[in-house]
């Protein structure tokens, strides 16, 4: 008996120690994951521009930003992931940044002027409190020149840099975190992972 209160108490002490070790690749996973998501819901979406453009109808455009858009990512959220785009300069209220989501863009803005290349600006983060797990990745873009009729970001003509937006991607999750003691290898650390 004492033996096996030895060994839990041991593998508490492990996980504590070393989470980033043993949730380094679920963390990879989860950045690989998003990046197939924004693949696919950007190239559903290009297909969908370009429908819409070929149409020679400016309405036909603005429906694609406005209701296909939310169409494609709907169809897209499955097993607790979501996904949508954002901006500085929104055009619609439902796809503004939240406070973290504000900050990261404002980062990714400031990187841009000081020459980082738009396709390097990426953001993501892990946290889990109690049994409730979030994963957030943000992937930075830049709108095309054809979005600029309805898109216009002052700060950005000022500065002369290609408009940027971004991809967000999130996951929600809960979990049993804390099973019984005859479960040891179910147990999850509780870390917090940010690039």
């Amino acid at each position: 008996m004492p033996g096996a209160v030895l060994f839990h108490l041991y593998s508490v002490i492990l996980c504590c120690l070393f989470p980033s070790f043993l949730l380094a690749d679920e963390l990879e996973d989860l950045v690989t994951d998003s990046k197939i998501l924004i693949t696919s819901y950007s190239s559903q979406m290009q297909m969908a521009y370009e429908t819409a453009y070929n149409s020679k109808n400016p309405v036909a455009v603005e429906e694609v930003c406005k209701k296909a858009a939310t169409s494609i990512a709907r169809s897209l959220a499955k097993d607790g992931w979501k996904i949508g785009r954002t901006s500085l300069d929104i055009l619609n209220q439902d796809n503004a940044p939240d406070h973290i989501e504000k900050n990261i863009l404002d980062n990714f803005n400031d990187k841009q002027a000081s020459g980082t290349e738009t396709e390097k600006l990426s953001w993501y983060k892990f946290t889990e409190v109690g049994n409730h797990s979030e994963f957030r990745y943000i992937k930075a873009f830049e709108l095309e020149q054809r979005c600029m009729t309805c898109h216009s970001s002052q700060w950005n003509k000022e500065e002369s840099l290609p408009d940027l937006a971004a991809w967000i991607v999130k996951r929600t999750e809960t979990k049993n975190y804390f099973p019984d003691q005859n479960q040891l290898d179910q147990y999850k650390p509780l870390p917090v992972f940010e690039e």
